[in-house]
């Protein structure tokens, strides 16, 4: 209920940004070829997020969409047209809130903000309402380090964090996502986008658009994962770009016939990955749920040692459980023996022996 509510809110906001760009720029943009991509693409999102529903790059997407659409403006405008100074800030810290899940969510909006630096040279509109108020959530973030306990700061800085970026890359089989045959799909997409984006779109988005997919995908890569909900942002620019490509190529046909086609292509795709998640769902496999009927009490604290990443939480709701370790799937584990695997020298072999 609380994602789905964040999403409406996001939604909400997409939509009150594209308005405004809209009443602004009607002699330069149709309604369809704004108003199209804009909403439609955050519901093939959340159709295709499905087990990710609520994932950290779920929520970031949802957000940088209309903060990215209201820079786009700016360094379009002529008129000097100001947007509502309210819907600037609450754009601009929601995603400063989504900025500082990860590191990584800074590559699409600064390099999209030294492109329209260096093309348009306009220093000044770094200094917009939106600006300021996503910098305002990433500063309190970094400042919240200082007020918590020694302790704290140390385990996190010197052990939680060391583990997560030098052990991450445990579960992979291969190093290098893109020749992850299981996403050749979402590969294969993403070049079509690139070239769609590179010749159909207007000029004016073709640029924005390369460097949203790439910087997307670069995202994957830098994570060195090849879990599902990192491809995310990488879902909703191609979702974006396929749209305006349909929307762009039907411009001549009448306004009746392709607004009920392209809505009707979008909703028979979201249909069918609800039905493909669902029969997922109903279908994974929880055999430890036999035996947690038979032995399990309320409040027992239970924990799952699985070679799989099944969400463990569901069994836990269903039979009342409180987790029997601090380690959710006990990460921690394959990620220090990893490192050991991969040591560089025997001290650092005995200090990660220690730990696990």
């Amino acid at each position: 209920a609380f994602t789905t509510a964040v999403t409406l809110f996001a939604i909400a906001l997409t939509y009150r940004v594209t308005s405004f760009i809209y009443k602004e720029m009607e002699s330069e943009i149709s309604a369809s070829e704004l108003f199209a991509p804009t909403l439609l693409a955050p519901c093939v999102l959340n159709a295709l997020t499905g087990f990710d529903y609520g994932q950290r790059e779920h929520y970031y997407c949802l957000f940088s969409l209309p903060y990215l659409l209201l820079r786009w403006y700016r360094y379009k405008d002529k008129t000097n047209a100001t947007p509502p100074r309210v819907l600037a800030i609450l754009i601009g810290l929601m995603l400063g809130v989504t900025l500082s899940f990860k590191p990584y969510f800074f590559l699409p909006p600064v390099m999209l903000e030294l492109y329209w630096q260096l093309r348009y040279r306009r220093p000044r509109l770094l200094l917009s309402p939106e600006c300021y108020a996503a910098s305002l959530p990433v500063l309190a973030y970094l400042a919240h380090f200082a007020l918590l306990p020694k302790s704290v700061t140390e385990l996190f800085f010197h052990y939680i964090a060391p583990l997560l970026v030098h052990g991450y890359a445990c579960f992979n089989t291969v190093k290098d996502v893109v020749v992850q045959l299981i996403y050749a799909w979402a590969i294969g997409c993403y070049f079509i986008a690139l070239a769609l984006a590179s010749f159909v779109v207007r000029k004016d988005l073709r640029a924005p658009l390369l460097i949203l997919l790439s910087t997307a995908l670069a995202m994957v890569e830098l994570q060195s994962k090849f879990w599902t909900y990192h491809f995310i942002p990488l879902y909703l620019y191609i979702a974006f770009t396929f749209i305006l490509t349909l929307v762009t190529v039907t411009k001549k046909w009448s306004v009746f016939f392709r607004t009920g086609l392209i809505t009707m292509l979008t909703s028979l795709f979201c249909i069918c990955s609800y039905i493909f998640h669902s029969s997922v769902q109903d279908h994974w496999l929880t055999p430890w749920e036999k035996s947690l009927a038979v032995w399990s009490k309320p409040e027992d604290k239970v924990m799952l040692i699985d070679s799989s990443d099944t969400p463990w939480f569901k069994s836990a709701l269903l039979y009342n459980l409180i987790p029997g370790s601090r380690y959710l799937w006990l990460f921690a584990i394959p990620m220090l023996e990893f490192e050991i695997k991969n040591a560089k020298s025997e001290k650092a072999e005995k200090k990660k022996k220690e730990q696990l």
